[in-house]
């Protein structure tokens, strides 16, 4: 070659990126064995000396073509590989971070449970299905128990918790087949064994859960000593006061007995004296005794009446009395009392009958006592009594309602209007008189009869009683009993 020989013609080839995977073989009319030595050195693939056979430089070539082209799929292979590698690798390498981070969790979550389970002041207990022998407890148990930790440890639950009188063993140790669902929990009331022998009752919720393919029973167990002592104590304290209650009302009863037998004396003679004397003064002065005599005897009788229905003395007296008959009645009776402060009086009884199956006595004393309240807490204005009936889901309600202007109730008040001895005003400023009985007193008769009160007040704006009695089937609204 005329500038560049061969030698460093195929160093420039191997030099070239483009060019240094092209086989290249030296075809020369040098033997020497140090030109071929150099030749290869430089990254030929073969060395021909001349002559050369046509042959066996075909052969060559086709072998050296061969090569190169197996080199160049494996070096494809090996790259795809080398990036199969690099991504499994990165894959890998994700999964076990990941697990590491599930390990880390796990480890956390069971550093977490142990510290709940031994911190929790509720006694817990996990005990072996198979063998049915406790195989951990936490410091609770060990205090509620009296057994250590380590004695414990493979106690028999049966050993440990006695079926109760109830019988409900069976809910908490049942048969394997209900134990495996996992989806239970049981709640039973066993009697536990402390390790002096001493026998509290305890509640006992227990669930089974699965873990490392063994069966568990994860139970909770509280003591229900204080409880049951608490409800024990309350119950001698509910018939002690049952008893009080009772003591009360007999002595209710036995005092209205004693001072209505001598009262009703004085006001006979209070009342005679009343119509024969002829002095003035001395005839204001008995009528002021027969007024004050009736309002004792007034109060005696609800004290009476009350005290029988505490003690359950009084005997209803059923029969089928009529309403109109008995309002009319009631206003008749009171005349004086309203009269005296000018007050106007509506009575509103659209019907002519309303009958109803009710103790007659008792009746007459509710209408009494709303419509004497009505008057002692108006002074002005009027009371409006309304008698109505409806029908309410195919039954028939018979509706009296009294209405007035009066002081009203305080909204604090209202919802204790009907307990005992309560009053709108107390104490000994009170404005107005009475025990404070009288709506209790209407309360309980309404609730004998099976019917319902209730009241709509504000104050200073007047009251609203609405009492509602059912009319029994043979007594519903008919032409017989009610006529327009």
């Amino acid at each position: 070659m005329p500038r560049i020989n061969g030698f460093e013609f195929c160093e420039q080839i191997m030099a070239d990126n483009e060019t240094n995977n092209i086989p290249t073989i030296f075809v020369s009319s040098l033997t020497n064995p140090e030109h071929v030595e150099r030749g290869l050195s430089i990254g030929a693939v073969d060395f021909i000396s001349k002559p050369i056979s046509k042959i066996e430089t075909l052969a060559r070539i086709k072998n050296h073509l061969r090569t190169s082209q197996l080199k160049h799929d494996l070096a494809n292979t090996n790259e795809k590989l080398n990036k199969l590698l690099e991504s499994k690798s990165y894959i890998l390498d994700e999964e076990i971070i990941q697990k590491e981070r599930i390990n880390a969790r796990l480890s956390e979550s069971e550093k977490r449970f142990e510290l709940l389970f031994e911190a929790a002041p509720t006694a817990m207990v996990m005990v072996s299905v198979d063998s049915g022998e406790i195989i951990d407890a936490n410091i609770a148990c060990s205090n509620l128990t009296g057994y250590s930790h380590e004695e414990l440890i493979g106690i028999n639950q049966n050993d440990l918790l006695q079926p109760s009188e109830e019988k409900i063993s069976e809910n908490y140790f049942q048969t394997k087949e209900s134990i495996s669902n996992l989806l239970n929990v049981r709640m039973a009331l066993n009697t536990l064994i402390k390790k002096d022998g001493t026998k509290i009752p305890v509640q006992n919720s227990s669930k089974t859960i699965l873990s490392e393919n063994e069966l568990y029973i994860f139970s909770t167990i509280f003591d229900l000593s204080a409880r049951i002592n608490m409800e024990n104590e309350l119950e001698s304290s509910k018939n002690k006061a049952e008893e009080l209650n009772r003591l009360k009302g007999f002595f209710l009863s036995n005092i209205s007995h004693e001072l209505r037998t001598p009262l009703v004396g004085i006001l006979g003679f209070s009342q005679l004296l009343e119509e024969e004397l002829v002095d003035v003064s001395l005839k204001n002065m008995a009528k002021a005794i027969t007024t004050s005599g009736n309002r004792l005897l007034n109060t005696l009788q609800v004290l009476l009446q009350y005290s029988m229905l505490e003690t359950n003395k009084q005997i209803i007296s059923w029969n089928r009395i009529n309403l109109n008959s008995t309002i009319c009645e009631v206003v008749a009776n009171s005349r004086n009392d309203f009269e005296a402060k000018n007050l106007i009086i509506n009575t509103i009884l659209p019907q002519k009958y309303v009958y109803i199956e009710a103790d007659q006595s008792f009746i007459s004393e509710v209408f009494s006592q709303l419509f004497n309240n009505a008057i002692a807490y108006t002074n002005t204005g009027s009371i409006t009594l309304t008698l109505e009936t409806k029908n309410i889901s195919d039954k028939f309600y018979a509706l009296f309602s009294i209405e007035d202007t009066g002081i009203g109730i305080s909204e604090e008040k209202l919802y204790s209007i009907f307990d005992d001895f309560r009053q709108g005003s107390e104490g000994y400023t009170r404005d107005y008189d009475g025990l404070g009985l009288g709506l209790a007193l209407v309360k309980k008769i309404v609730g004998l009869h099976s019917g319902e009160i209730t009241v709509r007040s504000k104050l200073n704006e007047g009251s609203l009683f609405i009492l509602t009695l059912e009319l029994k089937k043979e007594n519903q609204i008919s032409d017989k009993f009610i006529e327009n």
